[in-house]
């Protein structure tokens, strides 16, 4: 049965490459020169730092074009709080998010529900998993959840198609067989038999 599965993932090598971009973009800029300004990431927990707000606007907006350069959707930071820090800076604590929350898989499900489509789409964990007898069905949902605005990207990945598999699988087992009756060693009385049925024809 045709399946595929919704994820929703962050690629933190990309992620920490569009970081490393914005940082030196940020050390070569001559409006944030002999600034205070910094961003780490520590696992899911982004934090940045700077001397105003302005800046702080600033530095959250350059990430934001590194990331989409690196194809990361810049919806993954989630801005948590911020705060006065040392020196007169500002702090501001960030995390990452991924995974499909219950909420949203419970909103995905319940409209893709609304389309009667022969599809059953089921929770595992943080993704999802549809399945279908018919691929135009689950083309048909694609579109639907794409459509979906659950504050986070989504992505479809583990497309499946076992009817075809099973039209392949079939398919070699016939030209197995055929092959088999085809090129099998001839026994001694088969090759008896037509020695016989070759003499009998020379007599005519």
């Amino acid at each position: 049965m045709p399946s595929f599965d919704v994820i929703s993932k962050i690629n933190y090598q990309e992620f920490d490459n569009a970081l490393a971009n914005c940082l030196r973009e940020i050390a070569n800029r001559y409006d944030f020169k002999g600034l205070n300004i910094s961003i780490e990431r520590k696992d899911k927990i982004i934090t940045t730092i700077a001397p105003d707000e302005l800046k702080l606007k600033q530095v959250n907006e350059l990430l934001q074009v590194h990331l989409i350069r690196r194809k990361v959707d810049p919806r993954v930071i989630i801005v948590k709080n911020s705060e006065g820090a040392a020196g007169g800076t500002i702090r501001q604590v960030s995390e990452l998010a991924e995974g499909i929350s219950q909420e949203n898989a419970k909103k995905i499900i319940a409209d893709v529900k609304k389309l009667k489509l022969k599809i059953q789409i089921k929770i595992q964990g943080e993704e999802l998993r549809a399945q279908g007898k018919k691929r135009d069905d689950l083309q048909e949902a694609i579109s639907a959840i794409e459509a979906m605005d659950i504050g986070l990207p989504i992505e479809f990945i583990n497309f499946r198609d076992y009817s075809n598999m099973i039209e392949i699988i079939l398919s070699i087992f016939v030209i197995v067989v055929v092959g088999f009756y085809l090129f099998r060693p001839t026994s001694k009385q088969e090759e008896k038999d037509l020695k016989s049925k070759n003499n009998w024809r020379g007599g005519f």
